[in-house]
């Protein structure tokens, strides 16, 4: 199958933020930062809206950062936010994700060839350590963090699918393992490329890739449009994600 979409974010800026090359012995890092991509998006349950995600994805010759804030529409609680940071050569760098109140974070950080979790739950407590043996480049999929999955989505690209004349063509599904810190475990998951689809968004139909994610007890469905993440569904919960 064959993901037609304009060239406003290349398949090229994809490859270099999957798996950036790092500066040779030589040369000294990029440090001049871009702005991959930044919005919102809109949470709805039922169809009434509960929550807005703010994101910014940023890239420079040392790595990657991408942040999120998620606000409940209500205003009932503060706000939870999560720093992603990884390398140049894609492996993680540093985690954070805060509730917002201080009374419960939780950070992962690379080690050798495992990942470290510290978990704090009030003020109180002694923080709590988990490891994983799990490789430096595995992705993040945590709790109130839907940016997450365009990152994902973007590793996909880069390295399940290849350039063509016509397009990127996506052949087979792939594999992931990941790591969501908030449930304190790792699984694995599998991304496909479905096609192309008509999507009706903020009232306009527009041609959008549609990609299955899925994992054992899970499957939520995305739409992207220029290479940008602008729809999730997850049906088991009546839940719609949707970029402002």
């Amino acid at each position: 199958m064959r993901f037609r979409q304009p060239a406003l974010l290349s398949v090229f800026v994809l490859l270099a933020f999957a798996f950036p090359a790092g500066a040779t012995k030589k040369e000294k890092a990029d440090t001049s930062t871009s702005m991959v991509d930044s919005g919102s998006f809109g949470i709805f349950v039922n169809g009434r809206r509960v929550a807005t995600e703010t994101f910014n994805i940023q890239q420079n010759g040392e790595g990657s950062t991408t942040t999120s804030e998620f606000r409940v529409q209500d205003g009932s609680r503060p706000p939870i936010s999560s720093d992603w940071q990884l390398t140049a050569n894609g492996d993680l760098r540093h985690y954070q994700w805060n509730d917002g109140t201080g009374k419960s974070q939780t950070s992962v950080e690379p080690g050798d060839q495992v990942l470290h979790q510290q978990i704090i739950v009030g003020a109180d407590t002694k923080p709590i350590s988990r490891e994983y043996l799990l490789p430096l480049s595995t992705p993040i999929l945590d709790d109130y963090a839907f940016v997450q999955r365009e990152v994902l989505a973007w590793r996909f690209l880069a390295t399940g699918c290849k350039q063509t004349p016509d397009g990127i063509e996506c052949k087979e599904p792939s594999q992931y393992g990941v790591l969501i810190p908030q449930q304190q475990t790792s699984l694995a998951v599998t991304i496909e490329f479905k096609g192309m689809e008509t999507v009706t968004l903020k009232g306009a139909q527009r041609q959008m890739g549609r990609f299955n994610l899925k994992s054992e007890n899970m499957e939520w469905h995305m739409w992207m449009d220029s290479y940008k993440l602008m729809r999730i569904d997850i049906p088991a919960d009546n839940t719609e994600i949707v970029r402002d």
